[in-house]
C-alpha cells in the first residue's frame, strides 16, 4: 500500500464497495465540478465516505490550474478520504516553481521551451501563483506527502 494512502486516517481497502478514480483535469474546474456535482447525485450519502483517488495532471492546458488547485486542496481538507497521485504536468510546474528539483540531468524546463504561443500565457499565470505561494506549496506538500520549506 502506498504510505500517502495510509496517512490521513483509514486507508484504501479491499473491500470498499468502490473506489472512486479521476485523472487527467489539466485545469478544467468546470468540467470536473459537473463529474462531481454526478458523482454526488448518484451515489448520495455513500459519497460521503466513499475513497477518492485523483490520478495527476491537475494542471495545464485548461482556462483554471488556479482554481483546480484550490478546489482539490479545499476537497480533502474536508475529506479525509482523498488521495493526489501527481502527474508529469504537477511535477513540471513544481519545478518550475522551484518547489521540486529536476532530476539529474533533465530540465523540465525543456518540455514547454517549444512552446512559444503559449508561453506569455503561462507566464502571467505562474507570476500569480507565484504570489498566493502558500496555495501551491501546500499543494505540493500534500502530492508529495512531505512538509516543503
Amino acid at each position: 500500500m502506498c504510505e500517502g494512502m495510509e496517512r490521513n486516517g483509514r486507508r484504501l481497502q479491499i473491500d470498499d464497495p468502490f473506489i472512486i478514480v479521476i485523472g487527467d483535469i489539466h485545469g478544467h474546474l468546470s468540467k470536473m465540478l459537473k463529474i462531481w456535482s454526478q458523482l454526488e447525485i448518484t451515489l448520495g450519502s455513500a459519497m460521503e465516505d466513499t475513497p477518492v483517488v485523483f490520478l495527476g495532471d491537475f494542471c495545464d492546458r485548461g482556462p483554471d490550474t488556479r482554481g483546480t488547485l484550490d478546489w482539490l486542496i479545499s476537497l480533502k481538507a474536508t475529506r479525509p478520504r482523498t488521495y493526489f497521485i501527481a502527474g508529469n504536468h504537477d511535477f513540471a510546474f513544481a519545478a518550475f516553481l522551484g518547489v521540486l528539483p529536476s532530476p539529474a540531468g533533465f530540465s523540465f524546463r525543456s518540455t514547454w521551451e517549444n512552446d512559444q504561443p503559449k508561453k506569455e500565457v503561462r507566464k502571467a499565470r505562474l507570476v500569480d501563483w507565484t504570489q498566493r505561494r502558500g496555495g501551491i506549496d501546500a499543494f505540493a506538500s500534500e502530492a508529495m506527502g512531505r512538509r516543503l520549506p
